[in-house]
């Protein structure tokens, strides 16, 4: 097969391919969310979550730098060890209302890639997930705004442990995240990580399930 042994990022984020999406979106040395065709413009905002800086430093090492200081400085508090959601580049301030808990995890798993991630971030992951509070939506002030919760934020939590190599913060996570699974075998969406009630499923609960749950050895835990 073509590219057999190549890893995934240089089949399909070359570096040429990498250049010319940066030329597209990059504004003051910040990947920005998107390009406007139609308007030929960038956004004003760089959201956090989007800054995947492990891969961002495969590619340009500034960019990786700036972007870094940038998530660094989205840290809101040691009191509240959560991170901003946007950036605007115009005013010059975050823009962040509430904390969307997937968009923070991720921001902390890309954190955690390149070993920045927190103490403080992680003890308080740690002790949301063994209560199994870690809540969909929380206030800048860290109180739960939205006390729903999903598979995807406890399988971003145990991303988030197995890269810190935090062994229970990992185990406390798969086991929240296992009871989000649907065991009814008369369901037609048995098995998978969606509402067995209305029968939605949805691709990132599945895909960061699969993530989470790859490379385990099920005796290893008690479900």
């Amino acid at each position: 097969m073509p590219g057999e042994g190549i890893p995934i990022y240089t089949n399909f984020l070359t570096l040429p391919l990498f250049q010319n999406l940066k030329s597209r979106v990059d504004e003051e040395s910040y990947l920005t969310d998107y390009y406007s065709i139609r308007f030929k413009k960038r956004s004003e905002n760089v959201t956090l979550s989007y800054q995947d800086i492990q891969l961002i430093k495969k590619f340009d090492n500034k960019l990786y730098a700036k972007s870094l200081r940038l998530l660094t400085k989205g840290f809101i508090s040691k009191k509240v060890p959560l991170y901003q959601q946007s950036y605007n580049l115009k005013t010059e301030k975050f823009t962040t209302k509430n904390i969307n808990m997937a968009q923070c995890l991720l921001t902390m798993e890309h954190l955690a890639e390149v070993r920045k991630l927190p103490v403080a971030s992680q003890k308080w992951l740690q002790k949301k997930v063994e209560l199994n509070q870690l809540y969909n939506i929380y206030s800048r002030k860290g109180k739960a705004v939205d006390r729903n919760q999903s598979a995807s934020n406890y399988a971003l939590a145990a991303l988030i442990g197995r890269t810190t190599s935090n062994e229970k913060l990992y185990r406390s996570a798969i086991k929240s995240l296992i009871a989000f699974q649907v065991s009814d075998t008369s369901s037609k969406i048995y098995g998978s990580f969606g509402d067995k009630k209305t029968n939605q499923v949805y691709s990132f609960n599945e895909l960061l399930a699969l993530l989470a749950l790859s490379n385990i050895k099920t005796a290893e835990f008690d479900y």
